[in-house]
């Protein structure tokens, strides 16, 4: 850039659609522990939430084939996948929601297996 040049401008940022939330049971191994609908009822009423789905296990391919579908709607520019451990299928959704024009920045993995869902419940004495 020479002296005394202007800057380019940058395209006008628009403001954020909504977020799309994916809920995995990880084949009733979250289930078990948590309560799915519950999760669900609390994630639908965010209103910046356009989508909650609950399939089975998000990733696997019939779930990451209606994932998809969610995100190419158009009103939904970051999602949340709530689940297992990123580790395992991260990089599925991270070319997933690229693909779907959504910025892999704005992906976030919720790691309920770990955290929540893996550990025995306290046994009440």
């Amino acid at each position: 850039m020479t002296e005394g040049a202007k800057p380019p401008a940058h395209a006008d940022i628009g403001a954020p659609k909504g977020i799309g939330v994916f809920i995995c049971s990880c084949g009733g191994a979250i289930s078990r522990k948590l309560d799915i609908k519950r999760l669900r009822w609390v994630a639908a009423a965010d209103p910046n939430v356009r989508d909650v789905l609950c399939p089975g296990c998000c990733c696997e391919e019939p779930a990451m084939g209606e994932i998809k579908l969610s995100l190419m709607a158009g009103d939904i520019d970051r999602l949340v996948v709530a689940g297992c451990s990123a580790r395992t299928a991260s990089e599925r959704f991270l070319q997933m929601a690229e693909s779907a024009g959504i910025c892999p920045d704005l992906v976030m993995f919720t790691n309920l297996m770990d955290l929540c869902a893996g550990y025995p419940k306290a046994d009440p004495q």
